[in-house]
Formats: structure tokens, sequence, C-alpha cells
């Protein structure tokens, strides 16, 4: 399967499809991220990580984007597939 790969500008922020260079600063962005959590979920929740092997995994498959500002990735998406027939 195809995906359009057409970098979006959205504000200060551009997102494309992951890069490879891209996948050792995601565990930081996430661990950043759960920080807004702090209270609502379980300590073990807040100190995960998606391991480096399931983001290659997910980047082979076109299921992860990097939100950049300047080229430097502050977000991302992973899309995982539950239920082959859902949209996003």
């Amino acid at each position: 399967m195809s995906y359009k790969t057409t970098p979006l500008s959205v504000g200060v922020c551009t997102i494309i499809r992951a890069r490879r260079s891209d996948l050792p600063q995601l565990p930081a962005i996430e661990l950043a991220a759960t920080k807004l959590l702090v209270g609502y979920a379980p300590d073990a929740v807040l100190a995960e990580t998606t391991s480096l092997d399931e983001f290659q995994h997910a980047n082979i498959r076109g299921h992860l984007w990097v939100a950049l500002i300047k080229a430097v990735p502050v977000g991302f998406a992973h899309v995982e597939v539950l239920d082959p027939r859902s949209l996003i």
C-alpha cells in the first residue's frame, strides 16, 4: 500500500512520516508527554516507553508520523490498528 508523504504544515509544526533518524528521540518525547497524566495514570504507566523495535515496525508499516519544529521532532503519532475496518 502506498501513502502520500507530502509534509503538512500546521502552525509552527510540520508533520511528516517518521524518519529512521527520528526514532531514537521518540521515547524522550513519550516520557515528557506522560507528565500530563501525573495523578491520573499509575506510576508504572508513566515510566513506560514504546520500544525502539516497536517504533521501527510501526514506521515500516507507515503508522508513525512526527511533528517537527525547525526539523527537530517535538511530538509524534503512532497508529495501532485494532480493527482493520476502523478509520482515523
